[in-house]
């Protein structure tokens, strides 16, 4: 049986080579499937480069992509008639009603169950398209058009159920320990993706960084991904420790994720132990008002302040998410975010930041104000998702373009009556100008040190 695997993509994204999706599924695939045996799997970059002669075609998306899916499944319908096309990720689990009718199905959240007995199904079945309907975790056409929605997979467990991801390329692939998070922030799906938080044990993913560091010896960083690696303290010190005790940090840095309101002394300990290269914070807002919408009362400008304070006090280098366009929000609240930022950088606590203008995305408090207030609306224009990150995480070369797209795009925007969207990228243009000089300033400052250091000591 061959499958193949790709992912909807903008031209704007920039993803690893080789997604965690593709490497996890095919790893359990090739673990559980009774017919792991007769059963090769492939990534493709691009969904048109697929070879002929695939029986099932893999597809995950998320909603910033979704438009691409669709003519995605159009060009493999009519490339790969007899292969069963099969959509996953983010975008079709909460909005199961939108599967394109050239696609056979939708596997809806957690996905490596669900796709091995998709694969079983189809091999019992001889590749008949209704031996696949029964299954838990799916969405498929009935007959005569129909969306049905079967009832959710349960979740693995324990999850160390699950092998490592396969290695594949030339890049070692970053890593997750955990799955699910804690906190329910209004602009975020994980906690309803994964539905539940679960971790890894330990010593499972003491081993997953050794093999990384054994396939890929000349790797100088090792990243999670996860939502919230340090959300369990007592299973994030005996990592360090385990990582520490067998010498897997003298090679290596590591960098994540934290929670402002979990930074303390004693977090920042371990992160130095670990040999923390950064972390990246999601402070979101500088205004107190502001950032109790986007993340409740369980954190404050306060804490992103300490939390700062301290990682750069033990050397840790910060990254920074902000979140602008929120409903409500002011030109007052917005300076307070600015001043922060300024503030931050020119005191050399962060390290770099991203400012994201809010995107309504499905299974977010934030998706259900926009469809509440009108503005998502029946029929959906899917493009209008694709660019809403900041675009120094994109392939846009300045602030101009990228605000020229999102104003091309007519990009989703849920604060218009109190900041217009015009208004708001103008202010974010000149943020970046201020933060501009003041990078060049704090450069020059660095170069005059260097030069007074030489001066006291030219042999040096």
């Amino acid at each position: 049986m061959r499958i193949a695997f790709t992912e909807a993509r903008n031209e704007h994204d920039l993803s690893a080579a080789l997604p965690m999706f593709y490497l996890q599924i095919k790893a359990y695939v090739l673990r559980y499937a009774q017919c792991a045996g007769s059963v090769s799997m492939s990534y493709y970059s691009r969904a048109e480069d697929i070879s002929e002669g695939v029986d099932i075609i893999g597809v995950s998306s998320t909603t910033q992509n979704f438009f691409d899916v669709i003519s995605y499944g159009q060009t493999l319908r009519a490339k790969h008639p007899a292969a069963i096309l099969v959509l996953g990720g983010h975008h079709i689990s909460f909005l199961p009603h939108t599967l394109p009718p050239e696609y056979d199905l939708g596997v809806l959240f957690e996905g490596e169950e669900t796709f091995t007995q998709v694969v079983d199904a189809y091999e019992a079945s001889r590749g008949a398209r209704t031996g696949l309907r029964q299954l838990k975790g799916i969405v498929w056409h009935d007959d005569g058009g129909q969306i049905v929605v079967n009832p959710r997979q349960d979740p693995i467990q324990p999850l160390d159920r699950i092998p490592f991801p396969v290695m594949e390329g030339d890049e070692a692939p970053y890593i997750f320990s955990s799955r699910g998070c804690p906190y329910h922030c209004s602009f975020c799906a994980s906690t309803a993706f994964w539905n539940t938080v679960r971790y890894f044990p330990a010593e499972y993913v003491v081993a997953q960084v050794r093999s990384i560091l054994e396939r890929f010896p000349a790797t100088k960083q090792i990243i999670f991904w996860d939502d919230l690696v340090v959300s369990n303290r007592a299973r994030f010190a005996s990592i360090v420790e385990q990582i520490e005790g067998a010498r897997l940090n003298t090679s290596a840095t590591f960098g994540f994720a934290v929670r402002a309101n979990l930074v303390d002394e004693e977090l920042c300990r371990l992160l130095a132990r670990l040999r923390v290269a950064f972390v990246s914070l999601g402070a979101e807002s500088g205004s107190p008002r502001i950032l109790r919408l986007l993340k409740g009362d369980s954190v404050t400008v306060e804490h992103n302040q300490r939390a700062l304070d301290l990682l750069s006090h033990y050397g840790i280098g910060t990254i920074c998410g902000f979140v602008v366009g929120v409903p409500t929000e002011t030109r007052e609240d917005l300076q307070k975010t600015f001043d922060f930022i300024l503030r931050n950088t020119a005191a050399e606590k962060m390290l770099h930041n991203a400012v994201n203008v809010l995107m309504p995305l499905p299974g977010t408090q934030m998706w259900d104000y926009a469809v509440q207030q009108g503005i998502i609306a029946e029929p959906i224009d899917w493009k209008r998702f694709q660019v809403f990150a900041s675009y120094k995480t994109s392939s846009f070369r300045n602030i101009k373009e990228w605000g020229e797209r999102r104003r091309a795009l007519n990009s989703y925007y849920l604060n218009q009556d109190c900041v217009p969207h015009v208004e708001l990228l103008a202010m974010l243009a000149e943020l970046e100008e201020k933060l501009a000089k003041t990078y060049a300033e704090l450069r020059a400052a660095a170069e005059r040190r260097a030069a007074c250091l030489l001066a006291a000591n030219p042999s040096a």
